[in-house]
């Protein structure tokens, strides 16, 4: 299984404005994102993102996956799936289920739960040209150092630059 965590981010490490708006993320880098779910088996990322991904979600033709602490949500149909496993469980239950690209978008709260347990393989990270005064972090309340080997880098239109780093083991 691979696990991969692709986040749209601002230079200062944002991800999203206080109350959630991505609105600054640019049509280069969603375009992207349609490409890598193609080779996409799940998508996971939590209710809030969920939430603002209105119109957006179910993200391409995979199963989505929606972490949440909240029962009256929770349900398992083909291409939706709403849990309130922790993410090794959550793993292992897409590993039973033959999902083995698995790609995390977010939120901070997802995606250190996934890099502080040791789940998370590779890291693409698209830095958009762009300061938010505040909002939320791409890693919220993160403490501790993870080591990353650097894949790449590309640079694409819109003044987006894409980062690529594995995980040191």
């Amino acid at each position: 299984m691979k696990v991969i965590l692709y986040m749209a981010t601002t230079i200062n490490g944002y991800i999203a404005k206080p109350d959630g708006n991505t609105e600054w993320v640019c049509e280069t880098d969603w375009k992207v994102l349609q490409k890598q779910l193609i080779e996409t088996d799940a998508v996971i990322m939590g209710r809030k993102t969920y939430e603002i991904s209105e119109d957006d979600f179910p993200y391409g033709d995979c199963l989505n996956v929606v972490l949440t602490k909240n029962k009256s949500l929770l349900k398992d149909t083909n291409n939706q799936f709403f849990t309130n496993l922790d993410p090794e469980q959550l793993l292992e239950k897409l590993g039973k289920r033959r999902k083995q690209n698995i790609l995390i978008i977010g939120g901070g709260e997802i995606n250190k739960l996934f890099v502080e347990n040791g789940l998370i393989d590779e890291l693409i990270i698209s830095v958009h040209p762009l300061i938010l005064g505040e909002g939320i972090k791409i890693f919220e309340h993160f403490g501790k150092q993870v080591d990353l080997d650097f894949v790449g880098s590309t640079e694409m239109e819109e003044g987006l630059v894409q980062l690529h780093y594995k995980i040191k083991r």
